[in-house]
């Protein structure tokens, strides 16, 4: 009977850690790999042919500029016969019938002339002037030809010269079969032809006109320093569709107007030539309306990204293979130590806490083996260290508390500043500041929160002297003061909120004069402090709201408006600081009065010591 292979393997599965590392390593590693690879070598063939598209359409722009710059040399050559006027006149103007010596030297000049005009640019092959009447009256070409010309006086070029008067004429690629014999031998050029005025005359009257040719041939020194590919077709494409030039023979297959009609400039898309995909960029010269178009096999681009195919299936091979062979040796490195482990661990839980792990090296699996060795031993440690920090945690938060009364004070503080400054007293204003510098100085002079109750009190009266500013002669202050309690501990930033409450919720909505009352004394071993005052009173209803928040937690609630911090804050820091059996009464009667009475235990430290 053969066993079950897949039903094996599953049990290892579910029973050795082993054999579930090494699926997951070869999981986590190889998948992203191949998918890294594939999404790799799609974007690398994407950002390949999009690459070599911009690199195409520079090439033709390129190309494009080039034959624009050629067409302008002609065009700004075409002008010089401006700088020889009287001998060009002199030619142009002259009956055959009336040739004399003036004539032949002018002749001879302008023939000079053109000689040094068509030895400085190796682009141009001939020129001549034709006389109105379409009689060529001067020719010279690169060849030194002497033919027998005919006249061009019925030619559609010559005419529409002449009308634009002036403004030069660009003739596409054609042949010149008016030169009369040998014209089977003429090769195809392009022409500028301009007409030429006689400046001497107050009308500007055309005496003649002047042609520039090219050898279209010369467009194969365009692409000579432009790297092309092998099997790439170049074409040059008139406005009308007919072909300028092209690199290579076009078959008579090749559709000129789906040639050139197919995509915009810049952009490419594919179409069928020959029966082969070609990729097809263009470019059309803003001059001349001649679009130069380039073929590309599609066969060439995938060729591109063959290398780069190859490369990467390559890499994954070798990539997947190397998993492999870590993700075995990984897991031997990782189960072996965890099966010690997790047989002491089973010695533990019977109970046996004299068992240990033989540490080795300094890796994570040393450092588990360490902690392992040490965890019964630092069990006590770590219920002290938990204890410690819950002390830690009590004493942040009664500093959080404490430290949220200084911006509520410093807030009403300052706005009573501010109005007194608004009453040009600056006598006053700089008064307050120093006595509200003062208290800034005793809150953050130490960090202690217990301080002789002296300093609290001295603390509170610089207080009431700003508020003083603010409330005027509104109340007067009493004090019933045990002189045993000087010397005690109370909590820094105990009197001051409470006072504050009462001189803005119970004595300033007062008509009459109020009366405030600050008073301590010793109860046994408690320390009574109470502030009373004559005020507006709590209404019942809002007295059970503060009774409620004072009996909850004694955290200050979030979203708790300004009224509320001073009383709730001072209650959770004294129940934070002493115990859960002090803290803060509220007494109110309405029309009457409000009375707090703040309950701590005596202290006396050793102030020195605590200095």
């Amino acid at each position: 009977m053969q066993p079950d292979i897949p039903g094996c393997f599953q049990v290892k599965i579910r029973q050795s850690i082993k054999y579930k590392l090494f699926i997951i390593l070869m999981a986590v590693t190889s998948v992203p790999i191949i998918i890294f690879g594939i999404v790799a070598f799609q974007l690398s063939s994407t950002r390949t042919e999009h690459d070599f598209i911009v690199y195409k359409h520079r090439i033709i722009q390129q190309i494009s500029k080039n034959i624009d710059e050629y067409i302008r040399s002609l065009q700004r050559q075409s002008l010089v016969v401006y700088t020889n006027p009287e001998d060009v006149l002199r030619v142009l103007m002259t009956p055959k019938d009336r040739i004399d010596n003036g004539y032949l030297q002018a002749y001879n000049r302008l023939d000079i002339f053109f000689k040094s005009m068509l030895q400085s640019n190796e682009k141009m092959y001939s020129m001549y002037l034709v006389s109105l009447n379409g009689e060529i009256v001067y020719y010279i070409d690169r060849d030194h030809s002497f033919l027998n010309f005919n006249t061009v006086e019925n030619e559609a070029w010559f005419a529409e010269t002449i009308a634009k008067r002036g403004t030069s004429l660009l003739q596409g690629p054609h042949q010149n079969h008016f030169l009369g014999t040998g014209a089977d031998k003429w090769r195809t050029i392009i022409s500028v032809s301009r007409t030429i005025l006689n400046i001497n005359a107050n009308d500007n009257q055309p005496v003649g006109v002047l042609v520039l040719d090219q050898d279209v041939r010369k467009f194969n020194d365009i692409l000579a320093n432009m790297e092309t590919e092998e099997e790439e077709l170049i074409a040059v494409v008139g406005r009308s569709g007919e072909l300028i030039y092209s690199n290579t023979p076009l078959a008579a297959s090749y559709d000129m107007h789906k040639l050139t009609a197919a995509g915009s400039d810049g952009g490419r898309w594919i179409d069928t030539f020959n029966g082969q995909q070609m990729l097809l960029t263009q470019f059309t010269s803003s001059d001349t309306g001649w679009k130069v178009v380039s073929l590309v096999p599609l066969a060439v681009i995938d060729s591109k990204s063959a290398y780069l195919k190859n490369l990467l299936v390559t890499l994954l091979l070798v990539m997947i293979a190397l998993t492999l062979l870590i993700s075995i040796l990984f897991t031997k490195i990782v189960s072996n130590p965890l099966k010690k482990l997790a047989f002491s661990f089973g010695k533990f839980q019977r109970g046996d806490f004299t068992t240990a792990l033989q540490v080795r090296g300094e890796d994570e699996f040393a450092q588990i083996a360490k902690t392992f060795n040490k965890m019964v031993v630092n069990l006590r440690e770590l219920i002290e260290q938990k204890y410690e920090m819950t002390i830690l945690f009590q004493q942040a938060e009664l500093k959080a508390l404490q430290n949220q009364i200084n911006p509520h004070f410093l807030y009403n503080t300052l706005a009573s500043i501010k109005a007194v400054i608004h009453k040009k007293d600056t006598d006053s204003a700089s008064l307050m500041i120093g006595l509200l510098s003062d208290m800034f100085r005793y809150n953050l002079r130490d960090h202690r929160h217990l301080v002789k109750f002296s300093d609290e009190l001295t603390y509170t009266r610089r207080y009431l002297d700003i508020q003083h500013f603010r409330f005027g002669d509104k109340y007067e202050v009493e004090y019933d003061l045990d002189e045993n309690i000087f010397s005690c501990g109370i909590l820094r930033l105990t009197l001051q909120p409470i006072i504050e409450n009462s001189l803005i919720h119970g004595l300033e909505p007062l008509k009459d004069k109020g009366r405030l009352t600050i008073g301590a004394k010793m109860l046994n071993d408690r320390l009574l402090v109470y502030i009373s005052d004559n005020g507006v009173g709590i209404a019942k209803d809002r007295l059970q709201e503060i009774h409620r928040l004072l009996e909850a937690t004694p955290d200050i609630q979030p979203g708790e408006v300004l009224s509320k911090v001073g009383l709730t804050n001072v209650h959770a820091r004294i129940k934070q600081y002493f115990g859960a059996p002090y803290g803060l009464g509220i007494f109110s009667t309405p029309g009457v009065g409000t009375t707090v009475k703040i309950m701590m235990p005596i202290h006396q430290p050793d102030w020195s010591e605590a200095t």
